[in-house]
C-alpha cells in the first residue's frame, strides 16, 4: 500500500471514528437516565409513598427529568471534546507540552540530545519533510516515544529520558523510524483527533470521580452514578483506541524495518522492554489519555486483552524477526556508523556519487512510489549528507539568529549580493548581518543539493519563532528576492516552502473538498504548464513535456498555456486549491508533475528542488531524489 492510499484509509477511519464516537454517546446518555431513573426509584422506595405515589412520582421523572437529563448529558460531552480540541489546537506542540515536554535546543551540548536530534534530522531528510522539533519527557525512566500533529510537515516528536538513557543509536534509529511511519502513514492525524473524541465521552465518569471527593452525601451519591454511567464512556474509549492502534502498530514496526533496512534496531528496543522486570509507567495525567499514541504500552504492566492499545511485545518481536530467541536480543555493541548498511554508500564518496550529479537518470513512477515510503538508500544518503555538511552551517543554525542568517543567505545571489546585503544593512540589525556575512560563502560553496536539507534543518527553528518574528523574515525574504525584479526558481523554491511552514495556518491541514481533478482542472493545466516550462533550455519539448502529464490526468482537451499567462501569485493560489484534493486524485497529480519534469528522461536540480516544493506544499512527503532510489 502506497503513502496516498494510507491517507486515503486514514481519512475514512476518521468516518469511522464519527461513527464510533456517536454510538459512545447514544450508550452514555442511556446509562446516565438509567442511573437518574434508579436514583428516583430509591427516593421513592425510601418515602412513605403507596404504590399509586410512587408511581406518580416516576411518571414525572419520564415527562420531565429525562429530557433534562439527555440534554445536559450530551452538553458535557460536547464540552469536554470541545475543550480538548481548544486545548491541541496548536499541534503536535501542545500534545507535547501537555506530556509535560521540554524542547530540545539545537545548541544542546548534551551528547544524548545531540545523537537524538542528528538521528531525526537523518529520517527526516531521508522523507522529504522538514525536520521536526523535537521534546524530552524528563524524568520519566521508562522506554516510549510519540509523534503528534496534524500534518507530516507540522509533526514533532518526543521521546522519554529513560529512552536515551537506555537505547543505543541503532535502537532508538528504530523508535523514530517507527514514530516517522505514524507521521507518514496518517496514523498521526488520526491519534491526535482522537484525543478530543476521547475526551468528550470520558468527561461524564471523570465528572463523577471529582464528585466523589466531595464531603456531601447527595453529590457524592450523585457522583457515584455519574463514574458508574461514565464507564460505559471509558470502555468506549478503550475500544476506540484498541480498534484504532493495533494493527497501525504492526504496519509502523514493518515500516521501521524497511526505512533502515534493520530488523535489529527496532527489535532490540522492543526487547529491552520485553525484558525489563518491571516497566516504570508515563508519570503524568494525560498519560492514559493519549496512550494509543505512544510506542510501547504507557501502564507498568502491559494489558494484551483485546482492549489493549498495543498487540503483545512478543508478537511484535517475532514479526520482526521470526524465530529469534528473547534472551539474546538486547545487543550492546554497535558499529561505528549504524545509517550506512551493507551495500550503500560510504560518506566519502557522496560528492561523487550523489551531490556531484548535474543530471540524474530516475523513473517517474519510482518517484511516485517514493513518496511517503523512504528506503534504506534514502536514509544512507541522507546520514551521509548530514556528515558533510560544514560544522559552521550546522553550528550557526542551532539558534533562530543563525537558522534566519542561513535563510537570507540562500537568497542572496553571487551576482547581486552588493545590493542586497546593502538592503539587509539598512533593514535588519547589525549582528544579525554578522550573521549572514559568516554563513553566505560557506552556503554558496555547497553544491545546490544541499539547499533543500540545510533548509528543512532550519524550519523547526524558524517555527519556534513568533508570529511576528515569522512574518518579518516572510516580508524581507521577499523583499531581497525581488531587489533585482527577476525571481529565480531557486528563489521561489524557498520562498513558496517558507510560506507554507511559516504563514499562521501552517499547523492546519487543509480541508478536503475535492474529491475528483474535474473541478480543479484549470489549476492543474497552469501547475503543468509551469512545469513544462520550468524544464526548458535542457533539450526540452515544452509541449511534449506539458502533454506527458496531461495524459496522466487524463486532461483530453487541455492545451499548454503561453508563458505570459503564466503568473507566479496565480500559481501560489492554483496550489492552495490543489491542497484541497482528496488523497487519491493527488496521486494522479503529483505523477503527472513527475511526467511533466522527466519527460527528457532526466530531472535537473533545479526540477528536482521544484517537484519537491510542489509535494511539500501538497502535503505528501518526498524523499530525495537520488539516482539508484529504485
Amino acid at each position: 500500500m502506497n503513502f496516498f492510499e494510507h491517507q486515503h484509509r486514514a481519512r475514512q477511519w476518521t468516518a469511522r471514528l464519527v461513527l464510533l464516537f456517536l454510538a459512545a454517546v447514544l450508550l452514555i446518555v442511556l446509562a446516565v437516565n438509567i442511573g437518574v431513573g434508579f436514583a428516583f426509584s430509591l427516593y421513592a422506595a425510601t418515602q412513605d409513598y403507596g404504590v399509586t405515589e410512587s408511581a406518580s412520582l416516576l411518571g414525572a421523572v419520564s415527562a420531565h427529568i429525562y429530557v433534562f437529563t439527555t440534554l445536559a448529558t450530551l452538553g458535557i460531552i460536547a464540552a469536554g471534546t470541545i475543550k480538548r480540541l481548544y486545548d491541541i489546537s496548536a499541534g503536535g506542540k501542545a500534545v507535547a507540552e501537555m506530556m509535560g515536554g521540554r524542547r530540545v535546543d539545537r545548541y544542546t551540548e548534551v551528547a544524548s540530545e545531540r545523537q537524538l536530534l542528528n538521528v531525526v534530522d537523518e529520517m527526516a531528510i531521508a522523507s522529504g519533510i522538514a525536520s521536526p522539533a523535537v521534546y524530552i519527557m524528563d524524568n520519566q525512566r521508562s522506554i516510549n516515544a510519540f509523534a503528534a500533529g496534524f500534518s507530516p510537515n507540522s509533526a514533532v516528536i518526543a521521546v522519554t529520558s529513560g529512552t536515551l538513557e537506555s537505547l543505543t543509536r541503532e535502537e532508538l534509529q528504530g523508535v523514530i523510524a517507527h514514530e516517522f511511519s505514524h507521521v507518514l502513514n496518517g496514523d498521526m492525524q488520526i491519534n491526535v483527533r482522537l484525543l478530543g473524541i476521547l475526551n468528550g465521552i470520558t468527561y461524564i465518569g471523570t465528572g463523577g470521580k471529582q464528585l466523589l471527593r466531595v464531603r456531601h452525601p447527595a453529590l457524592v451519591f450523585i457522583g457515584m452514578l455519574l463514574a458508574v454511567a461514565g464507564y460505559t464512556g471509558v470502555f468506549f474509549a478503550h475500544l476506540i483506541k484498541s480498534a484504532v492502534s493495533r494493527q497501525r502498530e504492526f504496519l509502523a514496526d514493518a515500516s521501521a524495518v524497511q526505512f533502515t533496512r534493520n530488523p535489529d534496531g527496532i527489535a532490540s528496543a522492543l526487547s529491552k522492554i520485553y525484558l525489563l522486570p518491571y516497566m516504570p509507567a508515563i508519570r503524568n495525567r494525560h498519560s492514559e489519555e493519549i496512550s494509543h499514541m505512544f510506542f510501547s504500552n504507557v501502564g507498568s504492566i502491559a494489558s494484551f486483552d483485546f482492549m489493549a492499545t498495543h498487540p503483545p511485545l512478543e508478537e511484535r518481536i517475532k514479526r520482526i524477526k521470526p524465530g529469534i530467541r528473547f534472551e539474546k536480543l538486547v545487543r550492546t555493541k554497535r558499529e561505528k556508523t549504524e545509517m550506512l548498511h551493507k551495500g550503500l554508500i560510504e560518506p566519502s564518496r557522496i560528492n561523487n556519487v550523489f551531490l556531484g550529479m548535474e543530471d540524474l537518470g530516475v523513473d517517474s513512477g519510482h518517484i511516485l512510489e517514493s513518496v511517503g515510503n523512504p528506503s534504506a538508500l534514502h536514509m544512507a544518503y541522507a546520514a551521509a549528507l548530514l556528515e558533510t555538511i560544514p560544522a559552521s552551517v550546522l553550528k550557526t543554525l542551532e539558534t533562530g539568529e543563525g537558522a534566519q542568517a542561513v535563510v537570507y543567505a540562500m537568497v542572496i545571489e553571487q551576482k547581486h549580493s552588493q545590493a542586497q546585503f546593502n538592503w539587509l544593512k539598512e533593514n535588519a540589525y547589525a549582528e544579525l548581518v554578522k550573521q549572514v556575512e559568516s554563513v553566505w560563502q560557506n552556503i554558496h560553496k555547497l553544491d545546490k543539493r544541499y539547499r533543500l536539507p540545510i533548509l528543512d534543518l532550519a524550519l523547526p527553528i524558524l517555527k519556534a519563532l513568533t508570529q511576528e518574528q515569522k512574518n518579518s523574515l516572510l516580508n524581507s525574504v521577499e523583499a531581497l528576492i525581488k531587489l533585482d525584479e527577476r525571481i529565480t526558481l531557486e528563489e521561489y523554491v524557498v520562498h513558496a516552502i517558507l510560506r507554507h511552514q511559516l504563514s499562521n495556518k501552517a499547523d492546519k491541514a487543509p480541508r478536503i473538498r475535492h474529491t475528483h481533478l474535474a473541478p480543479v482542472t484549470p489549476e492543474c493545466v497552469l501547475l503543468l504548464s509551469f512545469l513544462a516550462y520550468a524544464g526548458a533550455g535542457r533539450g526540452q519539448d515544452i509541449n511534449k513535456a506539458f502533454m506527458k502529464g496531461a495524459q496522466v490526468l487524463q486532461l483530453k482537451d487541455a492545451a499548454l498555456l503561453g508563458k505570459q499567462f503564466i503568473k507566479l501569485g496565480d500559481l501560489e493560489d492554483a496550489l492552495s486549491e490543489l491542497r484541497k484534493l482528496a488523497f487519491r486524485p493527488r496521486r494522479q497529480l503529483v505523477g503527472a508533475c513527475a511526467e511533466t519534469v522527466m519527460a527528457n528522461g532526466y530531472i535537473h536540480t533545479r526540477e528536482a528542488e521544484l517537484l519537491r516544493m510542489i509535494a511539500e506544499v501538497l502535503e505528501c512527503p518526498m524523499p530525495p531524489i537520488i539516482n539508484g532510489n529504485h
